[in-house]
């Protein structure tokens, strides 16, 4: 068993592309608040587009189990990509990896042309552990509606908080080779976090 985490920035190449946002205007009928109003709505949809495969792209990755313990950071996303598939292994755990990690891992490998080892619904059915263990989607079967984090759950669990990040700060820590160097760790930091709660999880949920 591998556990997976990937980190992810804006792409600065796509913000003429986002489309227009939708504002709730309400009575502000001045145009300066009105221009004050959209200008804020275009601050807030950039904030979002590392979460969106068509406006965001993958700036590291962090994966151990298995006697393997490695991250990898890069502007170079086509390579960090295909680093991925060649490392994630045939069973893998993730947290929140249905509903984040791997479809924008896929979908960014489909617009850059990365091939795939397979196609993602290997990985991804859902409820099924034997190649994925999203262990968040599992963790969520005993509380339906409730998305803990994995700080939360691992800290109780395992006693372990993970490293605070300032995820709007990534963009200008890529710029750097220690930048990168730091988000690797952190992805890294995610990997290892999510791999002892299988360990824990395995013989109570799964």
């Amino acid at each position: 068993m591998r556990a997976i985490d990937i980190e992810t920035i804006p792409n600065p190449d796509m913000v003429d592309s986002l489309p227009e946002p939708t504002v709730a205007y309400g009575n502000a009928k001045d145009p300066e608040k009105r221009a004050a109003k959209l200008a804020e709505a275009k601050v807030a949809q950039v904030d979002k587009m590392a979460l969106n495969p068509l406006y965001g792209k993958v700036c590291a990755a962090g994966i151990c189990g298995d006697g393997f313990s490695d991250s990898f950071s890069t502007t170079d996303e086509p390579g960090l990509i295909k680093w991925i598939f060649d490392h994630v292994g045939e069973r893998i755990c993730t947290w929140n990896g249905n509903g984040f990690d791997l479809p924008f891992l896929y979908k960014r490998a489909l617009l850059l042309s990365v091939p795939a080892p397979c196609s993602l619904g290997k990985w991804t059915k859902r409820y099924s552990y034997d190649k994925h263990c999203d262990l968040m989607q599992i963790w969520a079967q005993w509380n339906y509606g409730s998305n803990e984090s994995l700080d939360a759950v691992s800290a109780v669990v395992n006693g372990q908080h993970k490293a605070e990040y300032n995820y709007k700060d990534f963009p200008e820590m890529m710029k750097t080779e220690e930048g990168q160097a730091k988000i690797a760790a952190h992805a890294l930091e995610h990997a290892e976090l999510t791999l002892k709660l299988y360990n824990r999880m395995s013989g109570y949920l799964i």
